[in-house]
């Protein structure tokens, strides 16, 4: 089942080590996420995400403009950073990993997201809703 996933209640966060001592955190403002999701057999499930790489906000207008610049994610050349997910791994029926493709700039590495499976729900409006939701630090590059 096709989903669309709700922009207002949905985040792309990230915290990264600042020279090893402090932690810099920030978000992506714009960003779309397509979800076909397999209950029943969540392997058959697919991911994309498109981020706008400009979007990036650490609240620190001059740390933005260097993680634009050709020094980090380069958006004048580079302007999408894409998650496309390979196949969803399913460890109980409140735990998975999906794991894809991450491509940033012209690199493409394999990561894996942890997620917790919240089910589905109907909203006091009628809608369906479901929550399959990536945990904090969630991206692990295999291999190294």
């Amino acid at each position: 089942m096709t989903w669309q996933v709700d922009l207002a209640h949905s985040a792309i966060l990230f915290s990264v080590k600042h020279m090893m001592i402090s932690t810099a955190r920030g978000r992506f403002e714009k960003f779309d996420i397509d979800v076909d999701f397999n209950e029943q057999e969540p392997a058959r499930s697919r991911i994309r995400v498109q981020i706008e790489a400009a979007s990036i906000n650490t609240n620190d207008p001059k740390r933005d403009a260097h993680l634009k610049s050709p020094d980090f994610f380069d958006v004048e050349n580079y302007p999408t950073i894409t998650f496309v997910s390979k196949r969803i791994d399913k460890i109980d029926n409140q735990h998975g990993q999906i794991v894809g493709d991450l491509s940033i700039r012209d690199i493409t590495q394999e990561v894996v997201l942890d997620v917790e499976y919240s089910g589905q729900m109907k909203s006091p409006w009628g809608t369906l809703s479901v929550g399959p939701v990536p945990k904090p630090r969630s991206i692990v590059k295999n291999g190294t």
